[in-house]
Order: structure tokens, then sequence, then C-alpha cells
């Protein structure tokens, strides 16, 4: 339920925006979980406003378990984010804020789930696969060497449960229009964030 004198528009409204306002925070939060490692470990690297170069990234000398460490402490920062922003709302469905920041946090697992979608059209039709995709669930699997697909699974198991839980918290006649609020905000704040934020915020060396 909703503060009092709230409409379901002007509080879809509101969640809408606070959605778009949140999604750069949780996008900077999950590639600062990146950027621990090497922070951590003293390793040359750069924070760019979606990834982190360097460190211990695919493709350089660093040993598998830290490049896997690097690669799986950003969907661990979004995995954490969602589930306390979750948590909060259960307790209050008062804290739209806290609605809109599990869900725009929960959002970073669209491409993997975008990325298993493609897998599956691909083995359905029987062609051939030779691509190499750089994202935080591919990279990990890839480290610690096991299929890419189980990885990209379990993270989009992951977000549709999520969003089946925190929907399930909402009023039955909200449900929808919050969904629709909240996808728009996710959308317009991943381009709002790469649009405006510099190109480089941080940089070890």
């Amino acid at each position: 339920m909703d503060g009092p004198g709230d409409d379901r528009w002007r509080a879809a409204a509101r969640l809408g925006l606070l959605t778009l306002l949140l999604t750069p925070v949780t996008i900077l939060l999950h590639e600062l979980g990146h950027f621990a490692l090497p922070l951590l470990a003293d390793l040359p690297a750069q924070l760019h406003p979606t990834r982190v170069s360097g460190g211990a990234s695919p493709g350089t000398s660093a040993p598998s378990w830290m490049i896997a460490t690097q690669a799986g402490l950003g969907p661990a920062a979004t995995v954490l984010m969602s589930l306390i922003a979750g948590a909060l709302f259960r307790r209050d469905r008062r804290r739209l804020w806290a609605l809109a920041f599990a869900v725009a946090a929960a959002s970073r697992f669209l491409v993997t789930t975008f990325y298993l979608g493609l897998r599956l059209v691909v083995l359905a039709l029987g062609l051939p696969h030779s691509g190499k995709p750089n994202f935080d669930e591919y990279n990990l699997a890839r480290a610690l060497g096991f299929p890419s697909e189980i990885a990209a699974a379990i993270a989009t198991l992951f977000l549709f449960g999520m969003l089946f839980w925190l929907m399930r918290q909402v009023e039955k006649g909200r449900r929808l229009i919050y969904f629709v609020a909240m996808a728009a905000g996710v959308v317009a704040g991943n381009i709002a964030w790469t649009g405006l934020a510099p190109p480089v915020l941080a940089t070890l060396s």
C-alpha cells in the first residue's frame, strides 16, 4: 500500500522516476564490486561507467581465480542489492524507493537473459556458435571452467524469481502499471547514465 492520498497513477509515475534515478546508482555499485578486486590486489585498472578494464579482466595474465573473482563480484553486488532492497520493501510497502532499487539492481541480469535466449535459439536451430561474449556471467563461467549456459540460467532464474517475488508484494491492481513504470525507468536510467557519465570514473596505476 502507498501513502495516503496517492492514487495508483501518481504512485506509478513516482516509481518510474525513482527507478530512473536509482538505476545509475545500481550500475555504479555493480561496477565498484568488480573494481574492488584490483583495488585490494593493487592491480592497474580503470573504472568506466559500465565496465572495469584492466585488473584481472579476461585476456590479462592474472590467474583464473582472480579473473573469476573480479567477474563474480559485480553480480554478487547485484544480488546483494536486490535482496536487501526487496526485503526492505516487503517490510514496508510504502517504500517505493526500495522496490525501485531492487528492480533496478536485478535488471543487470537482462543481458545474461538475452544471451541465454539467443543460445537456446541457436541450439534449437542447430547453428554453429563461435562468438565470445564479454559479460560477467560468461567470463565467470569461462574462468571456472564450466558452461556459460549454466551461469546464464542461474542469473536468469534469479532475475525472474526476484521480479515475481517483488510483484507478489504489490497490490494486484497496481502490478502491471508499476512494472511498466519501472521498465521505462530502467531503460531511461541506463540511457542517461551511459550518455552523461564521464568515460573514466577512476584509475588505478
